[in-house]
């Protein structure tokens, strides 16, 4: 599985020109990290998304909006997790609802649930080259037609406009086009 999750990765950054920029990889990685952490947290197993996010001495990556989120190069970082051993967590949960009995009884108190979680490292790496593929493919894919919009091209918006008006321009150039797809 991580061979053929690798093998889709390495095909997408040859159909980019058999190169691949390191700070484009580190985002790509990156994001499929932050993917991971929110399909972990969503499928009620944020032990995982907490162990993933932590990996390799991050802090808040499942959280970073920008380039740069990872500490160490991309490729590093996935040959760390492929080289990682398994680990078990003791997870303590804190369950406030008392099933079946009074929700506002002042007397009761939360009880504790503590669990067992082993946290497979190989196959995080898996799921997190599956992720980048698919990532990728979508960037693939949408790249081009982002290049070929129109409204990039927009002499009014420069980097000397800033964040006010220039993106304003860009927002209602975007929404004029899509109008008239409509």
């Amino acid at each position: 599985m991580v061979l053929a999750a690798l093998l889709v990765v390495t095909a997408a950054g040859s159909a980019m020109g058999g190169r691949c920029e390191p700070r484009l990889l580190s985002l790509l990685i990156q994001r499929a990290v932050q993917s991971c952490c929110y399909t972990s947290r969503q499928c009620r197993d944020p032990p995982t998304a907490d162990w993933l996010e932590g990996f390799g001495g991050h802090v808040g990556l499942e959280t970073f909006h920008g380039i740069d989120g990872l500490r160490v190069p991309a490729d590093e970082y996935i040959r760390m997790l492929l080289r990682a051993p398994a680990e078990q967590i003791t997870v303590h949960s804190v369950i406030k609802k008392h099933r079946g009995l009074s929700a506002s009884n002042p007397y009761l108190q939360p009880s504790t649930m503590t669990y067992e979680v082993t946290v497979r490292p190989l196959e995080l790496a898996d799921r997190v080259m599956r992720m980048a593929a698919n990532i990728a493919a979508e960037w693939l894919e949408d790249l081009p037609r982002i290049g070929e919009c129109s409204w990039w091209t927009d002499t009014r918006v420069t980097a000397r406009d800033g964040l006010g008006c220039g993106v304003g321009v860009f927002l209602g150039r975007f929404l004029q086009e899509a109008a008239q797809e409509l």
